[in-house]
C-alpha cells in the first residue's frame, strides 16, 4: 500500500514539473495560405471560357444511342446542375431521340466574379441553327421558332478537382445579350 502511495505521488509530481516548467507540446507550425489558383480576375474569365467551351464541344461529341458518351460533359458539371444533365441525356435517350449536328459557341463575356474567385457567371451565346433533334418516328422535336443563336448565362463555380479550375453548376436562358442578335 505505501509503494502504491508512493507511485502516485511521484507520478503527480512528475506531471505538476511538467506543467509548470514549459515543456508542452509546441504548437504545429502554421501552414502558409494556399496560393490563389488564379493570378488575375483575367486569368479567371479565360479559364471558366474553357471550361464552357470544353462542355459545349464534349457535348457535340454526345450519341444519344451510346451512353457512356454523357460523361464527358457532365464531368464539366456539378452538383443539381450535373444531375439535371445526367436526367436530361437519359430521358433524350430513352425516348429514341438522334441528335444531329452541334452548337457553336459565338460570343462569351465576363459577366460577374465573386473577390475570392470561388464562383463566376459568363454570358454566352450558341449557336443552334445547325442542331436538331429527331424522334423516333423521325421528325424534328424542335421547336420551329427556336432562335438560331441562344442566350445564356452560365453559373461556375471554382474546383481543385477541375484540370480548368471551374464546374458549371447552372445554366440559365435569358434574352438580350449582345451579341447574340437579340
Amino acid at each position: 500500500m505505501r509503494a502504491m502511495r508512493w507511485l502516485l505521488v511521484t507520478a503527480s509530481l512528475a506531471l505538476a514539473a511538467v506543467a509548470t516548467s514549459g515543456c508542452a507540446a509546441s504548437a504545429p507550425p502554421e501552414q502558409p495560405a494556399p496560393a490563389p489558383l488564379f493570378a488575375s480576375d483575367e486569368e479567371a474569365f479565360a479559364a471558366a471560357e474553357a471550361t464552357y467551351r470544353a462542355y459545349e464541344d464534349a457535348s457535340n461529341a454526345i450519341d444519344l444511342a451510346a451512353p457512356g458518351t454523357f460523361e464527358a460533359a457532365v464531368d464539366f458539371t456539378v452538383g443539381e446542375f450535373n444531375a439535371l444533365e445526367r436526367e436530361g441525356f437519359s430521358r433524350l435517350h430513352s425516348e429514341g431521340i438522334t441528335k444531329l449536328g452541334e452548337t457553336r459557341v459565338v460570343y462569351v463575356k465576363p459577366q460577374q466574379l465573386a473577390k475570392d474567385h470561388s464562383t463566376i457567371e459568363l454570358a454566352v451565346c450558341s449557336d443552334v441553327s445547325a442542331l436538331d433533334l429527331i424522334d423516333a418516328k423521325g421528325a424534328s422535336t424542335v421547336n420551329p421558332a427556336r432562335m438560331d443563336v441562344q442566350p445564356f448565362t452560365v453559373f461556375l463555380e471554382r474546383s481543385s478537382s477541375s484540370p480548368t479550375g471551374w464546374l458549371i453548376n447552372g445554366v440559365s436562358a435569358h434574352s438580350g445579350v449582345p451579341g447574340c442578335g437579340s
